[in-house]
């Protein structure tokens, strides 16, 4: 077996934010999540899930057979080994018990220290444009192992990753102008004459903001659907490859117990060739993309 490229993002995520990283994360305090596809390892919290432990009754029986131990060992009986020990496993057990259920945080050791290496989306509206971003991302690289020979699959996904990357970079920066249009927004101007140079210039403000949201908007939209269309031109490939073995195979057996050719048979597979072809040539287009930067 090959060795595996190491990843190029880490993306950690939790119900409050996101946080999109070219460094490890981890998860503090509890259980975590990992899924790796291509070059990006996503990271998330465990559920904690429902107390079947009983975790503060355990610990409240472990004390119990820890007292009953010091009783017996204070009149000196040999007995008191076995509470001892029960009291001590129950202990154990309670305290493991506890630490899976308690609910992990997000921890990026090097944000402080790199932040440029980060970036992290906590508006809903970012947050859930980034996920639509990884479902997307996922579904491309499913279609890898069958497009194995005709696209570098290790190229792709550093690209997809890239791409990755850029959209977070972009969402952040929406993130911060839509602060910054918030608090454009909450400035009162009340009894100044709408003459007046601060009133034009805050309203010149706000429109230069807006404008650029307007921009950030759309380049968001543009890049989810060119992820949107690579997702779509891998799977339309996959359902023309099987397709196209069940035409092959359905040839073959009618073949076997006809005596004379059907017609259209070989036309029908050479068209569906074609077209398979001509999918894969804008799968690669789109790929291609994400190598240059777009």
């Amino acid at each position: 077996m090959g060795a595996v490229d190491p990843p190029m993002l880490y993306v950690a995520h939790d119900d409050q934010m996101v946080i999109v990283s070219t460094l490890p994360l981890r998860i503090r305090g509890g259980r975590a999540e990992t899924f790796r596809w291509g070059s990006v390892v996503e990271i998330s919290p465990a559920d904690p899930g429902e107390d079947t432990v009983g975790v503060r009754e355990l610990r409240r029986f472990a004390v119990l057979l820890l007292v009953v131990a010091v009783l017996f060992a204070c009149v000196r009986s040999g007995w008191w080994l076995i509470p001892a020990l029960g009291g001590t496993v129950c202990l154990a057990a309670s305290v493991v018990g506890g630490w899976l259920r308690r609910e992990g945080a997000i921890l990026a050791p090097e944000i402080d220290r790199r932040p440029d290496e980060h970036r992290v989306l906590i508006d809903d509206e970012d947050r859930e444009a980034f996920s639509e971003a990884i479902d997307l991302g996922e579904r491309i690289s499913k279609t890898w192992p069958a497009l194995h020979g005709l696209i570098d699959t290790a190229a792709a996904g550093r690209q997809l990753a890239h791409a990755l990357w850029e959209l977070a970079g972009l969402l952040e920066r929406r993130q911060d102008l839509r602060e910054v249009r918030d608090d454009l927004a909450e400035k009162d101007h009340d009894g100044l004459p709408a003459d007046s140079p601060a009133v034009r210039e805050l309203r010149a403000q706000r429109e230069k903001v807006a404008a650029a949201l307007a921009d950030l908007d759309a380049d968001v939209h543009r890049r989810l659907s060119d992820l949107t269309a690579t997702a779509l031109a891998g799977e339309n490939f996959l359902r023309e490859q099987e397709i196209g073995e069940l035409i092959r195979d359905t040839d073959q057996r009618l073949a076997e117990l006809t005596p004379h050719d059907l017609p259209g048979g070989p036309e029908s597979g050479a068209a569906l060739a074609e077209h398979t072809q001509a999918v894969l040539a804008a799968y690669r287009d789109l790929t291609d993309k994400y190598g240059d930067g777009s």
